[in-house]
């Protein structure tokens, strides 16, 4: 579906499956309730009102512009309207949240996080030259960092193959999607429209899928400059070159 624009006041909507693109909140549809199953997926959602978004599917960008907002999920990423002040509230999971700590930003939650010269300040997150560990970080700014590995090479984050070539690669969090696309696209709509077209491909992550090596087949591609993207912040770049 490509636009959904909501307007009468009470009443509980339902989105049993599929993907929303663009679902906006008027200010007639105050105190609406959307229950949005699991099998769900709105890629932009903006908040005009007062409304509760309740359910276990995805929102992957919600634009607030109102307080009284209460999401059950917390968005991929969350954006501040101008009019809204920094002392405004809304509900993320049945908890208060101030406004003024997640405007703007990404959302993710508690994840494992590993590398070399890492540090969160406000989780008091570090890594050093010299000490390699792992620590699990509960900071509200975070909903997950889901990082992507070549099973066959998982200490490089580039590698160039012949067009035809299947793709392993491992991630190390569960229930994300997952895109082969190519390099120069920038956001999830243009992510959705490649797959659509046929000129990219996506799998999605279970939840309890971290165990499991997944593959990306490139033989209908063209040679190029592709990525592996799972969420926004990481990627793994592909050059496809010709048999």
């Amino acid at each position: 579906m490509k636009r959904l624009q909501s307007k009468p006041q009470t009443y509980l909507l339902q989105i049993p499956k599929g993907t929303i693109k663009d679902f906006e909140f008027t200010q007639s549809s105050k105190g609406a309730t959307v229950n949005q199953d699991q099998d769900s997926k709105i890629l932009s959602a903006v908040l005009n009102v007062a409304v509760k978004l309740q359910g276990k599917g995805k929102i992957l960008e919600a634009t607030i512009n109102s307080s009284g907002v209460s999401l059950d999920q917390a968005s991929n990423q969350m954006k501040m309207g101008i009019n809204v002040t920094k002392d405004t509230t809304l509900q993320i999971g049945g908890l208060n949240k101030n406004v003024s700590s997640m405007a703007n930003s990404k959302v993710l939650s508690p994840a494992i996080m590993r590398g070399k010269n890492l540090r969160i300040l406000e989780g008091a997150v570090t890594t050093t030259d010299n000490d390699y560990t792992n620590e699990t970080i509960t900071w509200d700014n975070i909903r997950s960092l889901t990082r992507a590995t070549f099973a066959d090479k998982p200490n490089e984050e580039f590698i160039t193959l012949p067009v035809g070539s299947v793709i392993k690669f491992n991630v190390n969090y569960g229930g994300e999607d997952a895109y082969f696309i190519k390099k120069s696209l920038a956001n999830v709509e243009a992510f959705e429209e490649s797959v659509a077209d046929g000129t990219g491909l996506k799998l999605s992550i279970p939840e309890d899928g971290t165990d499991q090596t997944y593959e990306f087949d490139t033989a209908n591609f063209l040679p190029g400059d592709y990525v592996i993207r799972v969420m926004d912040p990481y990627i793994l770049s592909v050059h496809l070159t010709t048999k």
